[in-house]
């Protein structure tokens, strides 16, 4: 069963520093809202897809290492930003893109 993005949010904060966790969480609530904003409209004008939705939330899963889930969120919002800018393709935003930058495994 999928999760939605506040249970992945809360499975990103569970352990970090009190200050980490405020400004992760500031981060991420920020994050939601203009994910949700933009894979709400139309899906002949959006620049988010469902499938990203699901590439994301496993990004965020992937590795349970503080370092690793605060690199994640801040590479996510690069690409959200720059998918609104229209200066990332939404083709470029895949699994294999993230593994090699993150230095993970996002296969199942």
């Amino acid at each position: 069963m999928a999760l939605g993005w506040n249970a992945i949010a809360e499975s990103v904060l569970v352990d970090l520093e009190p200050g980490q966790r405020a400004s992760l969480a500031s981060q991420l609530a920020a994050l939601g809202a203009a994910i949700s904003g933009e894979w709400a409209k139309d899906n002949r004008v959006r620049q988010i897809d469902t499938a990203m939705l699901s590439l994301w939330g496993g990004v965020m899963q992937a590795d349970f290492a503080p370092d690793y889930r605060m690199a994640a969120v801040a590479m996510i919002r690069a690409d959200v930003s720059s998918l609104l800018g229209n200066s990332l393709a939404p083709e470029r935003v895949d699994e294999q893109r993230y593994a090699q930058a993150l230095g993970v495994s996002l296969e199942p």
